[in-house]
């Protein structure tokens, strides 16, 4: 990202916006960063490149009930 990397952009958004739940999708492999990612409340840290595959109903009832629970 120009002028901004992930890590700060986070940390910016969680200083506006602390109740917004954030997915992080990176090509940041490193422990350092995933752990920074989590500590400044991210609740999913995807790593490029990734394949998508669609979901289940099943597999977006149980994601969604993993965020509600956390929130």
């Amino acid at each position: 990202m120009p002028k901004l990397d992930g890590l700060s952009l986070l940390h910016q958004s969680r200083t506006l916006h602390s109740q917004t739940d954030i997915i992080m999708m990176t090509a940041a492999r490193s422990v350092d960063n995933i752990q920074s990612a989590l500590r400044f409340g991210v609740i999913d840290y995807i790593v490029k490149p990734f394949s998508l595959k669609i979901p289940s109903k099943e597999g977006i009832c149980q994601k969604v009930n993993q965020v509600l629970k956390v929130n």
